[in-house]
Protein backbone atom coordinates (compact mmCIF):
# COMPACT_ATOMS: atom_id res chain seq x y z
CA UNK A 1 0.00 0.00 0.00
CA UNK A 2 2.59 2.20 0.98
CA UNK A 3 3.92 2.40 -2.63
CA UNK A 4 0.55 2.94 -4.04
CA UNK A 5 -0.06 -0.67 -4.93
CA UNK A 6 -2.57 -1.97 -2.49
CA UNK A 7 -1.73 -5.92 -1.27
CA UNK A 8 -5.25 -7.47 -1.18
CA UNK A 9 -7.93 -5.35 -2.91
CA UNK A 10 -10.64 -5.31 -5.65
CA UNK A 11 -12.63 -3.56 -7.82
CA UNK A 12 -15.32 -2.99 -4.41
CA UNK A 13 -12.31 -2.10 -2.14
CA UNK A 14 -9.90 -3.85 0.47
CA UNK A 15 -10.70 -7.67 1.75
CA UNK A 16 -11.43 -5.93 5.41
CA UNK A 17 -14.68 -4.19 3.59
CA UNK A 18 -16.12 -6.55 2.37
CA UNK A 19 -19.20 -8.87 3.28
CA UNK A 20 -17.08 -12.00 3.54
CA UNK A 21 -14.72 -10.09 6.11
CA UNK A 22 -17.78 -9.50 7.79
CA UNK A 23 -19.66 -13.02 7.93
CA UNK A 24 -15.85 -14.08 9.01
CA UNK A 25 -15.96 -12.03 11.91
CA UNK A 26 -19.48 -13.28 12.41
CA UNK A 27 -18.38 -16.80 12.58
CA UNK A 28 -15.16 -15.99 14.75
CA UNK A 29 -17.98 -14.70 17.09
CA UNK A 30 -20.21 -17.66 17.54
CA UNK A 31 -17.05 -19.94 17.82
CA UNK A 32 -15.90 -17.80 20.61
CA UNK A 33 -19.29 -16.93 22.74
CA UNK A 34 -21.15 -20.40 21.04
CA UNK A 35 -23.84 -19.90 24.36
CA UNK A 36 -24.96 -16.49 23.02
CA UNK A 37 -27.98 -17.90 20.82
CA UNK A 38 -28.21 -14.65 18.86
CA UNK A 39 -24.19 -14.17 18.00
CA UNK A 40 -24.41 -18.05 17.01
CA UNK A 41 -27.95 -17.48 14.73
CA UNK A 42 -26.50 -14.28 13.14
CA UNK A 43 -23.12 -16.66 12.01
CA UNK A 44 -25.58 -18.74 10.77
CA UNK A 45 -27.27 -16.66 8.65
CA UNK A 46 -23.73 -15.30 6.64
CA UNK A 47 -22.56 -17.06 3.56
CA UNK A 48 -20.69 -19.28 5.43
CA UNK A 49 -23.11 -20.11 8.15
CA UNK A 50 -25.65 -20.48 4.94
CA UNK A 51 -28.83 -21.29 6.74
CA UNK A 52 -32.03 -19.40 6.10
CA UNK A 53 -34.31 -17.58 7.72
CA UNK A 54 -36.35 -20.84 8.01
CA UNK A 55 -34.37 -23.27 8.71
CA UNK A 56 -32.64 -20.90 11.76
CA UNK A 57 -36.73 -20.79 12.52
CA UNK A 58 -36.49 -24.63 12.70
CA UNK A 59 -34.11 -24.70 14.93
CA UNK A 60 -35.89 -23.50 17.63
CA UNK A 61 -38.22 -26.15 17.70
CA UNK A 62 -35.31 -28.84 17.33
CA UNK A 63 -33.34 -28.91 20.02
CA UNK A 64 -31.36 -31.86 18.89
CA UNK A 65 -29.79 -29.78 15.78
CA UNK A 66 -29.26 -26.79 17.77
CA UNK A 67 -27.18 -29.02 20.43
CA UNK A 68 -25.57 -30.60 17.58
CA UNK A 69 -24.63 -26.53 15.77
CA UNK A 70 -23.22 -25.67 19.57
CA UNK A 71 -21.32 -28.70 19.74
CA UNK A 72 -19.84 -28.04 16.31
CA UNK A 73 -18.99 -24.61 17.77
CA UNK A 74 -17.41 -26.06 20.69
CA UNK A 75 -15.36 -28.33 18.49
CA UNK A 76 -14.48 -25.28 16.18
CA UNK A 77 -13.22 -23.95 19.77
CA UNK A 78 -10.73 -26.40 20.47
CA UNK A 79 -9.39 -26.45 17.03
CA UNK A 80 -8.93 -22.55 17.42
CA UNK A 81 -6.67 -23.34 20.89
CA UNK A 82 -4.83 -26.13 19.70
CA UNK A 83 -4.15 -25.34 15.85
CA UNK A 84 -5.35 -21.79 15.76
CA UNK A 85 -7.99 -19.80 13.77
CA UNK A 86 -7.10 -20.76 10.33
CA UNK A 87 -7.31 -24.18 10.77
CA UNK A 88 -10.57 -24.17 13.28
CA UNK A 89 -12.28 -22.13 10.82
CA UNK A 90 -11.49 -23.80 7.60
CA UNK A 91 -12.68 -27.42 9.32
CA UNK A 92 -15.64 -25.22 10.16
CA UNK A 93 -16.40 -24.27 6.98
CA UNK A 94 -15.83 -27.48 5.22
CA UNK A 95 -18.21 -29.07 7.68
CA UNK A 96 -20.77 -26.46 6.86
CA UNK A 97 -20.53 -26.92 2.99
CA UNK A 98 -19.51 -22.61 3.28
CA UNK A 99 -17.08 -23.12 0.24
CA UNK A 100 -19.47 -24.90 -2.34
CA UNK A 101 -22.17 -22.25 -1.12
CA UNK A 102 -19.81 -18.67 -1.75
CA UNK A 103 -18.42 -20.16 -5.17
CA UNK A 104 -22.19 -20.53 -6.06
CA UNK A 105 -23.01 -16.58 -5.65
CA UNK A 106 -22.54 -14.47 -8.77
CA UNK A 107 -19.41 -13.39 -7.08
CA UNK A 108 -18.06 -16.53 -6.04
CA UNK A 109 -15.16 -16.29 -6.93
CA UNK A 110 -14.50 -12.69 -5.32
CA UNK A 111 -16.11 -14.47 -2.10
CA UNK A 112 -13.48 -17.65 -2.27
CA UNK A 113 -10.42 -15.04 -2.92
CA UNK A 114 -11.50 -13.05 0.49
CA UNK A 115 -12.10 -16.24 2.46
CA UNK A 116 -8.78 -16.82 1.28
CA UNK A 117 -7.32 -13.49 1.87
CA UNK A 118 -9.02 -12.69 5.41
CA UNK A 119 -7.01 -16.02 6.92
CA UNK A 120 -4.04 -15.17 5.74
CA UNK A 121 -3.69 -11.31 6.06
CA UNK A 122 -0.27 -10.94 8.16
CA UNK A 123 -1.98 -7.34 9.80
CA UNK A 124 -5.27 -7.48 9.00
CA UNK A 125 -6.42 -10.57 10.12
CA UNK A 126 -9.06 -11.78 11.97
CA UNK A 127 -6.42 -13.98 13.17
CA UNK A 128 -3.98 -11.42 14.07
CA UNK A 129 -7.10 -9.60 16.26
CA UNK A 130 -7.03 -12.21 18.71
CA UNK A 131 -5.48 -12.84 22.40
CA UNK A 132 -5.63 -15.47 24.42
CA UNK A 133 -6.19 -15.07 27.85
CA UNK A 134 -6.18 -17.72 30.79
CA UNK A 135 -9.18 -16.11 32.54
CA UNK A 136 -11.13 -15.23 29.50
CA UNK A 137 -10.18 -18.53 26.76
CA UNK A 138 -10.35 -15.66 23.68
CA UNK A 139 -11.52 -12.34 22.58
CA UNK A 140 -11.23 -10.63 19.53
CA UNK A 141 -10.01 -7.13 19.44
CA UNK A 142 -10.51 -4.70 16.63
CA UNK A 143 -6.79 -2.35 15.77
CA UNK A 144 -7.70 1.21 14.60
CA UNK A 145 -5.63 0.28 11.74
CA UNK A 146 -8.02 -2.56 10.58
CA UNK A 147 -11.51 -1.51 12.00
CA UNK A 148 -14.12 -4.83 11.77
CA UNK A 149 -17.73 -5.09 12.59
CA UNK A 150 -18.48 -7.39 15.77
CA UNK A 151 -21.69 -9.99 16.01
CA UNK A 152 -22.78 -7.05 17.99
CA UNK A 153 -22.35 -4.16 16.30
CA UNK A 154 -24.06 -5.17 13.32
Amino acid sequence: RREGVPAVSSATGYVTESPTWRDLLLVLAAIDESSDSSVVRSALATSLGGKTARELSALDSNTEDWRLVIERLNEARRDWIAYGVATAVMRLANDWGARRRMAGYADGERRLTDFRHSLSLPSCSPTSHLTHNTSHALHLTRPATCPAPTARSL
